[in-house]
């Protein structure tokens, strides 16, 4: 009985022995040792991070942080994209280390003669190098050598996708990186005038070719592409280049009237690979951009000058008249009692009116000083404070028009177009002749004939 005692006892040591060395230890060692990948990896401090190495087969790019600031060092001095770093560290936090699959000695079973992506991250003097082969068979992660740990790992897959950077993917792509709130002018110097915009008391206005206060809306939107436009590739420059025949340099300045930063640019041509050419003074590349970007720089000035045709408060207004062709509307204003031609209009409708006339544009301003000829539309309006009015005559102005404006969808979307008439017109408010769009005027016609809908 005792020996049959110490027998079981025997069997059920080897037994646990077994079990412990079998499948306790090595589930406990593959535990530590993904811990450690992911401590190196997946749980790093941004801050202890030195540097970062990747390249997905398009050469290495090295990316170094001194003092909480990054520069890409390799393959030359650039800006890097901020948004990218944050991605890249995004991507690393939110991995997921699904198993351990092998040792180094089985790297080519798993795929590793075909790299992906290399990954090299310095931090505190030590280099941990990850590489990424392709996927597994189920096409549920991707295969992951981690070369310190001397272990391949299965990784979640969109690690694998967003590492595959080009260089191009990691620099800084803007042109002028600035907070629009900082900056105090800007200068675009054309071949036959300097444009100069300047911010003063908080408002833009133009000091040159003209001085005239500047377009609120305009400006704003000319600030936020240059903010944002960014170079869809770079190339080496060539010193030929800087001879093509359309150029122009655009400089932007801070508040303290600081340059920002100053670029040459060229109209390279309408080809796919062409578009617009830009380049930092002294700078061994250029970039290139859309067709676009030289369009708004190379465009008439006068889109950056106020041109409302209206400014009116509707509470000074005592009647307003409307005349287009042989139709007559009057508008009054009896103690905020609104009437169209004798009878009541509604408030709201006449605000919706009110609302359309003061966000009302010239597409251009000319400096033709014509006579207005022959009517064909004219808004007069008497208020408390004066008289003003905006007369259209029937002088044809589409030839300081592009053509691309010519036309548009009848319907949007749709393939059928029509034209755009473009006329010359006067207004109280506007110190030259003006272009007005046929469009313009048929929104202001049509909400006069709704008012008593």
């Amino acid at each position: 009985m005792k020996y049959g005692s110490t027998l079981f006892l025997f069997i059920l040591s080897l037994v646990t022995a077994g079990i412990y060395f079998l499948y306790i230890q090595p589930m406990a060692e593959e535990k530590k040792i993904m811990e450690d990948f992911e401590k190196r990896f997946f749980r790093a401090e941004t801050s202890d991070i030195e540097f970062i190495k990747l390249d997905a087969g398009r050469g290495p790019v090295t990316i170094v942080q001194k003092e909480s600031v990054w520069r890409i060092t390799e393959p030359a001095q650039y800006r890097p994209d901020t948004g990218v770093i944050k991605k890249i560290f995004r991507t690393l936090s939110d991995g997921r280390l699904i198993k351990v699959v092998g040792d180094k000695d089985e790297m080519e079973r798993f795929g590793f003669d075909r790299t992906w992506v290399v990954l090299a991250l310095g931090y505190k003097g030590s280099i941990d190098v990850l590489r990424i082969a392709g996927e597994n068979p189920s096409s549920t992660g991707n295969y992951a050598y981690a070369e310190r740990l001397g272990k391949i790992f299965l990784v979640n897959k969109e690690l694998a996708v967003n590492l595959n950077l080009k260089p191009y993917d990691l620099r800084e792509k803007r042109f002028f990186l600035f907070e629009p709130e900082a900056l105090g002018r800007i200068r675009i110097r054309k071949r036959e005038e300097m444009v100069e915009l300047v911010r003063e008391d908080g408002a833009w206005r133009m000091i040159s070719p003209e001085v005239w206060p500047g377009s609120s809306d305009d400006i704003k939107g000319l600030i936020d592409v240059l903010h944002t436009q960014k170079a869809s590739a770079f190339s080496p420059w060539e010193e030929e280049l800087g001879n093509l025949p359309e150029h122009l340099s655009v400089e932007l300045f801070d508040t303290a009237d600081k340059s920002i930063g100053n670029y040459d640019v060229y109209f390279w041509g309408t080809e796919w690979n062409k578009g617009t050419l830009i380049h930092n003074p002294g700078s061994k590349e250029a970039a290139r951009t859309r067709r676009e970007f030289w369009t708004l720089l190379n465009g008439d000035h006068t889109r950056f000058m106020y041109r409302n045709l209206f400014i009116i408060y509707p509470e000074t207004i005592l009647n307003l008249s409307l005349l287009s062709g042989h139709d007559r509307y009057l508008i009054e204003n009896r103690d905020n009692i609104w009437l169209l031609n004798g009878r009541p209009v509604a408030g709201e409708k006449i605000m919706k009116l009110m609302n359309i006339l003061n966000s009302w544009k010239a597409v251009k301003l000319v400096k033709e000083d014509r006579s207005p000829g022959r009517e064909q539309f004219k808004i007069e309006v008497t208020t408390s404070e004066g008289t003003k009015k905006v007369v259209v005559s029937d002088f044809n102005m589409d030839h300081e028009i592009s053509g691309s404006k010519m036309f548009i969808p009848k319907e949007p979307g749709g393939p059928e177009t029509k034209k755009i008439d473009y006329w010359y017109s006067r207004a109280t408010d506007l110190k030259s002749g003006a272009v007005v769009s046929s469009i313009d005027i048929e929104e202001i016609i049509n909400e006069v004939k709704n008012l008593h809908e």
